[in-house]
């Protein structure tokens, strides 16, 4: 897979469904919201926000994602809220934006 960036972020259509591949059964999220956090010279930083089901809250975790765009991904998600028909995660991204900078 290509360096995740969040031009290619953005570029994931809203409410696209990941597979939590690395539990014991099946599971989705859905992708809420791509937001840019701002950054610096250096770094590109920006979070992706899901929604999860109702009947059980994921714990703070890295989880095996499949996505039909991105194929396989292993993100941290930590667990930010609930809303009426869902958990909501975030994963945070902080992305070198010239590796030559290394």
């Amino acid at each position: 897979m290509e360096k995740f960036t969040l031009a290619l972020a953005q570029g994931l259509e809203k409410g696209s469904k990941f597979l939590l591949s690395n539990q014991e059964e099946a599971s989705f999220l859905q992708l809420a919201e791509v937001k840019p956090m701002g950054g610096n010279a250096q770094f590109e930083q920006f979070s992706l926000f899901f929604k999860g089901a109702l009947e059980r809250c994921l714990p703070q975790d890295v989880y095996k994602l499949q996505h039909d765009t991105l194929d396989e991904v292993l993100w941290m998600l930590v667990p930010v809220g609930r809303t009426e028909d869902g958990f909501l995660y975030e994963a945070v991204f902080s992305v070198l934006k010239d590796e030559t900078l290394v």
